[in-house]
């Protein structure tokens, strides 16, 4: 922020120096009024008598016809000065406000700069150099935040260790007694888990690694084929379907997207096909059930939103987090649909070479 005062402290004494050199000019004319009136005035008078005037009045028609005359001037002089007096305040009306909108300006670039260099700090001490007042809120919100880093470290730990394992082994009794209901409904609230951490990550290059997305996908579309027949997966294994992420992400992202294939396709054909073009790996999920329109393909990848509410259950995070996944792994998600004849997935990602 020094640096904002200085440049305003710069634009208020180019300002002061403009209004003075113009208050300058403009009572310089008037006086060059005044010298050009009185002299006028002189020869008028001069051409009157027809001779020199003495500073002695001689007569009383004299001093009436000198009155006159300065009277004139008077007039002359004053009706001058008024315009010289509009014009400067006019002047300095709009002047004020090109004056304000400079300063407004350079104030929102300077706040800007500030943000940017907020924004690409990589070490604490260069918040020091920017602005005292400005290193202060950075540390104040920073403490919070990472508070609150804390807080998320703490509950993420809880979900993916504790709450896990107790999943685990009631899975192990549920499978034991073979009682298939709850071993499902288990099972969702398993996969809810997974969805949460997962849409809770964060990117983190030291954590990711190569990740083959053809075997993932493989994985997920032979767990999705014990409960729904008209599946079919395929890709080419001559071609590298390897990206940069991780494992878990991919697998949750392909799911959820299999899970809404299932629920909106109406038990017709459903195809996962994984494909490496012009250096992209590229997962699509096609199915041929009830599809969207323009409207809700715009809403789709918002939190919560559904296309059909009535006997759907999760909790609606299921698309967000798959464009999450694709965020974390650097790649992109878009769709086709058409009411009454499906919609087509397609999930992007930039291929991985060593």
């Amino acid at each position: 922020m020094q640096g904002l005062k200085d440049k305003k402290t710069i634009v208020l004494i180019l300002y002061s120096v403009i209004v003075f050199i113009i208050f300058t000019v403009g009572l310089k004319y008037i006086i060059n009024i005044s010298n050009t009136s009185k002299e006028l005035i002189a020869n008028d008078s001069n051409s009157y008598y027809g001779m020199n005037i003495d500073n002695t009045y001689n007569t009383m028609e004299d001093k009436t016809l000198d009155k006159r005359l300065s009277f004139d001037y008077n007039i002359v002089l004053n009706s001058n000065f008024n315009i010289i007096i509009m014009l400067f305040f006019a002047f300095t009306v709009t002047s004020n406000f090109i004056l304000l909108s400079i300063l407004n300006r350079l104030e929102f670039k300077e706040r800007m700069e500030i943000l940017n260099n907020i924004n690409n700090i990589e070490d604490e001490d260069e918040v020091l150099s920017i602005d005292p007042i400005m290193s202060k809120v950075y540390k104040d919100l920073k403490d919070k935040f990472d508070s609150h880093i804390e807080d998320y470290k703490r509950l993420n730990s809880y979900l993916s260790h504790e709450q896990k394992n107790a999943i685990a082994i009631l899975r192990t009794s549920l499978e034991l007694s073979g009682n298939e209901e709850l071993l499902n409904t288990l099972n969702k609230v398993a996969n809810n888990v997974e969805d949460v951490l997962a849409i809770s990550d964060t990117k983190n290059n030291e954590d990711m690694y190569e990740v083959d997305i053809a075997l993932i996908c493989a994985q997920v579309c032979d767990h999705y084929s014990k409960v729904y027949a008209n599946l079919s997966f395929d890709f080419d294994e001559d071609e590298n379907m390897s990206i940069y992420g991780k494992e878990k992400w991919i697998y949750r992202g392909v799911s959820n997207l299999l899970d809404n294939a299932i629920k909106y396709g109406e038990g017709k054909d459903i195809c996962v096909n994984v494909k490496n073009q012009k250096g992209s790996v590229i997962v699509s999920v096609r199915d041929n059930g009830i599809g969207m329109n323009k409207q809700s393909m715009k809403k789709i990848f918002y939190d919560r939103y559904r296309i059909n509410e009535l006997n759907k259950d999760g909790y609606g995070i299921g698309l967000s987090l798959v464009k999450h996944v694709c965020n974390l792994c650097n790649g992109f998600i878009w769709v086709e649909s058409e009411e009454g004849k499906g919609s087509t997935f397609y999930l992007v990602f930039k291929e991985y070479k060593e």
